[in-house]
This record gives C-alpha cells, sequence and structure tokens, in this order.
C-alpha cells in the first residue's frame, strides 16, 4: 500500500502494473485459499493488458489506488461484506473503463 500511495505522474505504467498485480496477489494470500492463486494464474496476462489499458490514464491512477486502500482496510478490519462490497464496486469500475477504452474511437492516423 506504502509503494501504491506513492506512484505520480510519473510513474510507469510497468511499474503501476506490477504494483497493481502485487496488490491483487496480497488479497489472495490473505484470504488463505490457495484455490484463488490457482484459478487466476491464466488470467493475468488477459488482467494485466486490462490493467494496462485504464492504468495509462492519469486521472485513474489515484483513484485505483484509493480503491485499493478502502479494500485493505475493510479486510484487514475483518468486515467481510464490506471488503466483498469495495471489491465489487472496483472490480466494475476498473471493467466499465476497460470497456470505455477499448470501444472509444481510435486517435491514430
Amino acid at each position: 500500500m506504502r509503494a501504491g500511495r506513492a506512484i505520480d505522474d510519473n510513474t510507469p505504467l510497468s511499474r503501476l502494473i506490477a504494483l497493481d498485480v502485487d496488490f491483487h496477489g496480497a488479497i489472495y494470500r490473505l484470504a488463505g485459499n490457495p484455490a484463488i492463486e490457482e484459478m487466476i494464474a491464466p488470467q493475468w496476462p488477459h488482467m494485466r493488458r486490462s490493467m494496462a489499458t485504464v492504468l495509462a490514464e492519469l486521472d485513474y491512477r489515484a483513484n485505483a489506488w484509493a480503491e485499493h486502500q478502502t479494500i485493505a482496510a475493510h479486510v484487514l478490519s475483518g468486515d467481510a461484506k464490506a471488503a466483498e462490497g469495495s471489491a465489487l464496486a472496483h472490480a466494475i469500475s476498473a471493467g466499465r473503463m476497460t470497456e470505455e477504452k477499448l470501444n472509444a474511437p481510435s486517435r491514430a492516423a
């Protein structure tokens, strides 16, 4: 979480993605169910591409980490219902942003 709070507009996209992957992995490990990491492992290449799509937006970077901080606070406090709600909201917002970016008209000539 400390590394995520230290990001800024100059943080390389590759670093942002690595931090995001680390956050998600930590949450999976906190769940105490190794099947979660096993199940998601084949999806990581797709997830990284989606993360790159949304984290390329400078305005979303801080928002993503604020959402991560909220999720982590709920997980660490033992409030499973709030953690679930925050994680779902995070997934929906990132999914919507990914969809919007993919459906946007290309700016390439």
